[in-house]
C-alpha cells in the first residue's frame, strides 16, 4: 500500500466521487468519471480502495455494488499472466494476498438488506471463483477450509455465498482433489438438500454441486476403477431416498423453484442411471413411478400454457412455470424441466435391463410423449410471421431445439432401438413398438374427434402431433404395412382415413397431412399418387396459402425422391413444369432457408428430365446463381447451387445455353466489373457485392472450372475472355486469400489440360506473354515462401500438367528454375497437404523422365545444403507416401516401382562393373529415416499412428520395398473388408474373391523373361505391368493428371511386381530388414 495514509484517503476519495459520477444520467460526466476511473487502474493501490468501497456499509449500495463490479473487471485482466484475456499489468503478490484475505472475510458480511447483500455478495463470489480458478488449491489453500466453514455457519446469506462460489469451482475440481473434497463436501450438499429450513434456490444449488461433482468421480471411475466405490457408493441411497420424499411431498403450487429442485433431482437421477445402475436398481421402480408422475403432469400442463393457452386453466399460474433465467444466468422453470424428464426416458432405454421395466406401459409412454409433439401456440405465431423459421424448425435435421424437437428425436430413438425396416435385421421388440405406437395415436384420433364434437378448436394440434410422427416412421411402417405383419392393417386405416381426408380449413393440419403421405407415397397406387401431386402443383404455384405452400415443398422433396427410386416417372412426368414453375416464381420471393429448400428440389427434378432442364435452364440458372450472390459465404447453399449448375453443364444444350447467358457474368465478376452490362438483370446489391468479392471469387473460381471440365476443348471466348481473367483474379489477391490461390490453381489445371495447345497461342495485350508463361508466373509466385502453406495447397497439379502438357513451350532454363524453386518450397512447407501436392511433381517425373530427375537431383545441393537435393527428395517423400489416397497414392506408388526397379538395375550394373549415367547414382547409398517398424500385429495403414514406432534409418531402396509391400498389405485389407461386407448383403461378386496365382490373368506376360536367363537374374521389367488394366473408377477424373496412369490397377501392377521380384536371387539380401509381417506377404504371392 501507499507510505502516506492522507494519500489513500484522498485516492479512495477520488474513486468515490468518480463512482458517482460514472451512475450520472449526463453522458458528458459519465463519460468523464469512465474515463478518470480507468485513468486510476495504473495505480496499484487503487484495487484495495474498490475492495474497500464495496465494504463500506456507509456508502451507498449502489456505489458498492458498482465497486465491487469493476472490482472483478480488473481482477479479470490483471490476476495471472495465464488467462487467455489477460492485459499487462500483472497484479502485485502482496496485492494479491490482500485481496484473497479481504474477499475470503467478506462471504461471510450480513445485512438486514437481504435482497441488497445479495447482490453484493454475489459478485464478491464471483471474483472469489475467478481468483480460484487460478490460485487453488496451490496458493489459496485456506479457500476450501473456509468455505466448509461457512457452509455450516447456519446463515442462508453466508451458506449461498459459498455454494455460489463451489457452483463455479465445481467443474474445475480435478481428480487428484477429488480425494481430499468429495467426503466432506458431498454429504454436506446433501444435509442442505434435505434441509427444509433453508430456501428452495440454496437447497437446488447444493443439489447441482452434487451432481456435477459426482459426474467428476463418474468420469474417474473410467481411469481410476475404484473412485465410483470409494466416493459415491455411500451417499448414493442418501440421496435416492431423501430425493423420494421429497419429490413424494404434495406441491400443487409448481412455481419455478420448486420445478428447478425436481429437475435437479431427475438430472442427478440421470446421471446415476447410465454409470451406477448396480447401486440404482433396487430403486429403480420407485423413481420410475415417480418421473411417471412428473411425466403426465408436465403433459397436461405443455397442453394448457404452452399448447393452447387460450383455454387455459388460471390455477396454474401460467407466468410462474415458464422458463426463466437465475441469478447465475441457468435457465429455470417448465421448459428445462420437460428437457430433463425426456433425458431421463431416453437413458433408460439405454440399457436393455432396464427398458424391460418400460414394455408393459410403452404404449402410455408414446401417448403422453406425442402430447410434446405439439406445435405451441407461440411457434404458430412464429411461423406464420416467418415462414423461413417454419422451414429451419421443421426439419428433421434441424441444428434448432425446442420441446417439440427434444420429444420427436426421443420417437425416433426409441423406434432405432426397437423396430426393423428390412428382413436382414429384425428386431424382436419391433412387434410391441409397432402395436404400442399404433395404440398411442388411435387413443390420440378418438379422443380428437370427441373433442371436435363439443367444439374444441385446438383438437387439430394433436392430429398434427401424431401424423408428424408417423411421417418420421415411415420406413418401419412401411416395411410393416409390405410385409403384412400383424399391425399392417391398422397402420393401413389410419393412412386411408386422414390422409384422404385433408381438412384444408387447418393449415398446419393440411400441411402434415400433405408431407406425411409424401413420406408414404413409395406404396401409394398411382391413382392416389396423381391426387397428391396434383394437389402438391396446385400449392406450389399459389399464393394464397403460405402455410400450406412450405409444406408443399417438403412433401414435393419426398414424392420426387421416392419416386426416382421406384421409377414412376410416368406418374409424375405431367406434373414437371408446373411444380418447376411454381418453385421458380416462389424462389424469387424467398429468403434463405427456403430458398436452399427450393434449389434442393430443383436439384433433385432436373434430375429426372432432361428436356425439362432445356427448356428452363436460363431460369434455374439465374435463380441459382442469384441465390449464391444473396448468400457469397452459405456453404451449403453454394453445395447446392453448384449441384444445379454441374448438373445442367452435364447436359450438351443446357452448356451451350449457359456459355452465352453465365459465362459473360462470371468473367464480368472475375474483372471486378459490377456495372457490367452482363450483370444488369441481376438482382443484387452492388455495394454489397464490392465487399464480397474475396468470398465470391474463389466460388466463380469453383463454377467456371465445372464449367470447364464439360468441354472436351477449349473454345475462343474460354481462351480469349474467361483464362485472362482468371489469371488477373489469382495475380491480384492478397497473400491472405488462401481460397482464391486453392480455386484458382485448381482452375488452372482444368484449363491446362483442356487446352494447352491453345493457351500457347493466346498472347497477353499489355505482357505480350503466350497463357501458358501466364501459368508459370503464376506457379513461380504461389512457390514464394511468403504466400502460406494453405495458398499454395494445389500448385503442385499447375507444376505437373505444366511439365507433362506445355513442357514442349517452355525453355529448359524455366523449367530447372521451377523445379528449383519446387525444392525451395517443399523445405520451407510444413502443412502435409503442400507437401504431398509438391512430392507429386518429382514422383510424376521419376516416373515419366527417370534418368534426367535423378541427373538433375543429384548434381543440386539440398535447400538445407547438407546434402543431395536427390536425398532431400527421397527422404521427404518416403516420409510421406503414407499419407497419400487416391490417385496421388497410385501415382507415388508405381513411380517408386520404378525407382526400386532402378535401384536393382544399378545392383546388376555394380556387379558387372560398369557405371555410366545414371547407374552411378547409387539409390542403395542413400539412407533415410524409418519410423514404419512397428508391432506386428497391427495392420498396415494404422501403423502410421502408432506410438510404439522404432525409429532408425535404413537404405532408401529398402524403405521403397517397405512402403510397397505395405500398400499391398492395405490394399488386401481393404479386400477382406469389402469381402465381409459383401457376405453380409449376401452379394457374391465374383470380383472381390481373393486373388488365385494359378488363374491370374499376367501370367504371360511374364514368360518373356521367365524365358530369358538375364532378364530373370537381377530385375524386373515395368513396361508390360504398367500397359495393363481399366480404368479405375474409384478415381476422382477430376483428380487425375495422367491418363496412363490413372488407368492401371494398382493391385495387378503392385502384385506382379513384387511376385517377380521375390522370384529373384537379389531379393534375399532384403528379407533380412523386412518384419514377419512383410516377410509374409512376399512368401503369399
Amino acid at each position: 500500500m501507499s507510505s502516506s495514509a492522507s494519500q489513500n484517503y484522498s485516492l479512495k476519495e477520488i474513486i468515490c466521487d468518480n463512482l458517482y459520477r460514472s451512475l450520472s444520467s449526463d453522458k458528458n460526466i459519465r463519460e468523464n468519471a469512465e474515463q478518470q476511473l480507468n485513468m486510476l487502474e495504473t495505480n496499484e493501490d487503487h484495487v484495495l480502495h474498490l475492495m474497500e468501497i464495496s465494504l463500506s456499509e456507509n456508502l451507498d449500495f449502489s456505489i458498492r455494488h458498482l465497486a465491487s463490479v469493476l472490482l472483478n473487471r480488473y481482477i479479470f485482466k490483471h490476476w495471472c499472466s495465464n488467462s487467455n484475456r489477460f492485459e499487462q499489468p500483472e497484479m502485485n503478490p502482496t496485492i494479491k494476498q490482500l485481496l484473497r484475505e479481504y474477499l475470503l472475510k467478506s462471504l461471510a458480511i450480513t445485512s438486514s438488506e437481504d435482497k441488497q447483500i445479495s447482490k453484493l455478495l454475489n459478485s464478491f463470489a464471483h471474483t472469489v471463483s475467478t481468483i480460484a480458478q487460478f490460485d487453488w488449491p496451490q496458493d489459496w489453500p485456506q479457500l476450501f477450509p473456509t468455505l466448509n466453514l461457512y457452509l455450516n455457519s447456519g446463515q442462508s446469506n453466508t451458506v449461498n455465498t459459498s455454494l455460489k462460489v463451489f457452483k463455479e469451482l465445481a467443474h474445475e475440481i480435478t481428480d487428484t482433489q477429488i480425494p481430499d473434497i468429495a467426503p466432506i463436501l458431498l454429504p454436506r450438499m446433501l444435509e442442505i438438500f434435505i434441509s427444509s429450513s433453508y430456501p428452495l434456490q440454496i437447497r437446488i444449488d447444493a443439489i447441482k454441486i452434487f451432481g456435477i461433482i459426482a459426474e467428476t468421480i463418474i468420469i474417474m471411475d473410467e481411469l481410476h476403477r475404484n473412485a465410483i466405490k470409494r466416493f459415491l457408493v455411500d451417499v448414493i441411497p442418501v440421496f435416492i431416498e431423501s430425493s423420494i420424499k421429497i419429490m413424494l411431498l404434495p406441491d400443487d403450487s409448481y412455481n419455478h423453484e420448486s420445478i428447478s429442485l425436481r429437475k435437479e433431482i431427475i438430472a442427478v437421477f440421470t446421471k446415476l442411471l447410465r454409470h451406477c445402475r448396480k447401486y440404482v436398481q433396487n430403486y429403480l421402480p420407485k423413481i420410475l413411478s415417480l418421473v411417471w408422475q412428473e411425466l403426465t403432469k408436465s403433459a397436461n400442463i405443455y397442453c394448457k400454457i404452452l399448447v393452447n393457452p387460450e383455454s387455459n386453466d388460471e390455477s396454474l399460474g401460467n407466468s410462474s412455470v415458464l422458463d426463466i433465467v437465475d441469478s447465475d444466468g441457468e435457465l429455470m422453470g417448465f421448459e428445462s424441466f420437460v428437457y430433463t424428464i425426456l433425458e431421463f426416458v431416453s437413458s433408460v432405454f439405454e440399457s436393455v435391463k432396464y427398458r424391460a421395466l418400460i414394455k408393459s406401459v410403452l404404449s402410455e409412454l408414446l401417448y403422453y410423449i406425442l402430447f410434446f409433439v405439439q406445435i405451441t401456440h407461440s411457434q404458430i405465431e412464429k411461423w406464420q410471421s416467418n415462414m423461413d423459421q417454419l422451414i429451419e424448425e421443421d426439419d428433421v435435421d434441424t441444428s434448432a431445439y425446442s420441446i417439440r424437437i427434444a420429444a420427436q428425436d426421443l420417437i425416433l430413438n426409441l423406434a432405432k432401438e426397437m423396430t426393423t425396416d428390412n428382413e436382414k435385421h429384425p428386431k424382436k421388440n419391433d412387434e410391441l413398438f409397432k402395436i404400442s405406437f399404433v395404440q398411442a395415436i388411435q387413443r390420440h384420433f378418438s379422443e380428437a374427434s370427441e373433442s371436435q364434437e363439443v367444439n374444441k378448436s385446438n383438437s387439430w394440434k394433436i392430429v398434427e402431433s401424431c401424423l408428424y410422427a408417423l411421417g418420421l416412421l415411415a420406413p418401419t411402417i412401411i416395411f410393416t404395412i409390405n410385409s403384412e405383419k400383424r399391425t399392417a392393417n391398422e397402420y393401413k386405416i389410419i393412412l386411408d382415413n386422414v390422409l384422404l381426408n385433408l381438412n384444408l380449413n387447418e393449415p398446419f393440419l393440411a400441411g402434415r397431412s400433405l408431407w406425411t403421405a409424401s413420406r408414404f407415397s413409395q406404396i401409394m397406387n398411382d391413382e392416389t399418387l396423381d391426387k397428391f401431386l396434383k394437389l402438391t402443383s396446385s400449392l406450389l404455384n399459389t399464393t394464397e396459402a403460405p402455410i400450406l405452400r412450405i409444406y408443399s415443398l417438403r412433401a414435393s422433396s419426398n414424392f420426387i425422391e421416392n419416386i426416382h427410386a421406384k421409377q414412376k416417372l410416368n406418374v409424375i412426368k405431367p406434373y414437371l413444369q408446373s411444380f418447376l414453375q411454381g418453385l421458380l416464381t416462389f424462389g424469387h420471393t424467398s429468403n434463405d432457408d427456403t430458398l436452399h429448400l427450393i434449389l434442393h428440389i430443383i436439384c433433385q427434378l432436373i434430375e429426372l428430365d432432361n428436356e425439362l432442364a432445356i427448356a428452363f435452364s436460363d431460369s434455374i440458372c439465374s435463380l441459382a446463381f442469384e441465390a449464391f450472390l444473396k448468400n457469397p459465404d452459405d456453404a451449403i447453399m453454394f453445395d447446392t447451387v453448384l449441384s444445379i449448375l454441374d448438373r445442367l453443364f452435364s447436359i450438351e444444350k443446357c452448356l451451350i445455353r449457359i456459355q452465352d447467358h453465365l459465362l459473360p457474368k462470371i468473367v464480368s465478376m472475375l474483372n471486378g466489373e459490377c456495372n457490367s452490362a452482363s450483370l444488369n438483370s441481376m438482382q443484387f446489391n452492388n455495394d454489397l457485392y464490392e465487399k464480397s468479392l474475396n468470398i465470391l471469387h474463389p466460388h466463380l473460381l469453383d463454377i467456371l472450372s465445372k464449367i470447364i471440365n464439360r468441354y472436351e476443348h477449349l473454345n475462343d471466348y474460354l481462351v480469349n475472355k474467361a483464362y485472362p481473367s482468371v489469371i488477373d483474379c489469382i495475380s491480384k489477391a492478397s497473400k491472405d486469400d488462401s481460397a482464391i490461390f486453392q480455386n484458382g490453381s485448381e482452375c488452372l489445371s482444368v484449363f491446362l489440360k483442356k487446352g494447352s495447345d491453345l493457351l500457347v497461342q493466346y498472347v497477353d495485350p499489355v505482357t505480350y506473354q503466350n497463357g501458358i508463361f501466364m501459368a508459370f508466373n503464376i506457379c513461380v509466385n504461389l512457390l514464394n515462401p511468403n504466400i502460406s502453406d494453405s495458398a499454395a495447397a494445389y500448385i503442385g497439379r499447375v507444376i505437373v500438367i505444366l511439365m507433362m502438357k506445355c513442357g514442349q513451350w517452355i525453355e529448359r532454363d524455366n523449367i530447372e528454375h521451377l523445379l528449383r524453386s519446387t525444392l525451395v518450397r517443399l523445405n520451407k512447407g510444413k502443412e502435409l497437404l503442400l507437401i504431398q501436392t509438391l512430392i507429386m511433381v518429382f514422383a510424376h517425373l521419376f516416373y515419366t523422365d527417370l534418368s534426367t530427375i535423378l541427373i538433375f537431383l543429384n548434381s543440386l545441393p539440398a535447400p538445407c545444403g547438407e546434402r543431395s537435393a536427390l536425398e532431400f527428395v527421397l527422404d521427404k517423400w518416403l516420409g510421406i507416401q503414407r499419407y497419400l489416397c487416391g490417385y496421388n497414392n497410385k501415382a507415388s506408388t508405381v513411380a517408386l516401382c520404378r525407382l526400386f526397379q532402378h535401384s536393382l538395375c544399378q545392383s546388376s550394373s555394380k556387379n558387372n562393373d560398369s557405371e555410366t549415367g545414371t547407374d552411378s547414382i547409387n539409390l542403395h547409398n542413400i539412407i533415410v529415416s524409418c519410423d514404419d517398424e512397428f508391432d506386428d500385429t497391427q495392420t498396415a495403414r494404422t501403423r502410421s499412428k502408432s506410438n510404439n514406432a522404432v525409429k532408425r534409418s535404413v537404405p532408401c531402396s529398402v524403405k521403397i520395398l517397405k512402403l510397397l509391400i505395405n500398400e499391398m498389405q492395405y490394399i488386401e485389407q481393404l479386400k477382406k473388408e469389402s469381402q465381409s461386407d459383401s457376405d453380409e448383403d449376401d452379394d457374391d461378386d465374383s470380383s472381390l474373391n481373393d486373388f488365385d496365382d494359378d488363374d491370374y490373368s499376367l501370367e504371360d506376360d511374364f514368360d518373356a523373361y521367365n524365358d530369358d536367363g538375364n532378364n530373370k537374374s537381377q530385375k524386373i521389367d515395368l513396361t508390360d505391368l504398367l500397359t495393363e488394366g481399366e480404368i479405375d473408377e474409384s478415381l476422382d477424373e477430376n483428380e487425375i493428371l495422367s491418363d496412363e496412369i490413372g488407368n492401371l490397377d494398382l493391385e495387378i501392377v503392385l502384385k506382379a511386381f513384387l511376385r517377380e521380384f521375390r522370384s529373384l536371387p537379389i531379393a534375399q539380401d532384403f528379407l533380412g530388414q523386412l518384419t514377419a509381417n512383410e516377410t509374409e506377404l512376399l512368401k503369399r504371392l
